[in-house]
């Protein structure tokens, strides 16, 4: 009987690399990975971010080896139909300050938004909505647009969303308690990228 989830991150493929054609030209995107979810009480849990690679070039894929675990979910109260998500967050690094801004948006967006309460729901743990995660990804883009992210140069991407639905504790994938690679990709900064990932029951 399973009673955590883990979310495991498998590859990352560069199909094009940020900043257009002209600055491709002439660098390369090292980029950082972070990632977050939220329990059941609505407490933010987090990945930090950590590099994948620094030279990430037009058709460049980074393998890790062996998977490299992002999050970790306790699934205890899993029952039919329980879902699970998480955001992705990749960036293109030029200094690393932004990010606990960036933690400190996800975390404190919806309690200082007046209208938060009508924005729609589009994530989920179990069978809690991931209220503040939600928001958060909802003005995702203002935050990459303001002049803050501007100021720190870091190019960060808007958070890939991704889920899977457990039938209760003692799901499986076809007998496997690993699923299959599903990949998820992000597109900005005249850039766009891949991530291969899979969830692990414990």
């Amino acid at each position: 009987m399973s009673t955590n989830l883990k979310l495991n991150v498998h590859s990352v493929k560069c199909i094009d690399e940020t900043g257009g054609k002209w600055r491709e030209k002439i660098g390369n995107d090292e980029i950082y990975m972070a990632a977050f979810t939220m329990t059941d009480n609505l407490e933010l849990v987090r990945k930090n971010a950590f590099s994948v690679y620094g030279d990430f070039d037009d058709g460049d894929q980074f393998n890790f080896n062996p998977p490299k675990t992002l999050l970790n979910m306790n699934i205890a109260s899993a029952e039919n139909g329980s879902t699970y998500g998480a955001g992705i967050i990749l960036a293109e690094k030029d200094n690393n300050r932004s990010w606990d801004s960036l933690w400190d948006f996800l975390y404190h967006y919806s309690s200082s938004n007046p209208k938060a309460k009508d924005l729609p729901v589009a994530l989920r743990v179990g069978t809690q909505l991931l209220h503040k995660g939600t928001l958060a990804l909802k003005k995702f883009d203002e935050f990459i647009g303001s002049e803050f992210s501007r100021a720190y140069e870091d190019d960060f991407f808007p958070p890939m969303q991704v889920y899977t639905t457990l039938s209760g504790k003692d799901h499986t994938w076809n007998g496997q308690f690993t699923s299959p690679v599903f990949s998820a990709e992000c597109t900005a900064h005249d850039g766009k990228y891949r991530v291969y990932y899979s969830w692990e029951l414990l």
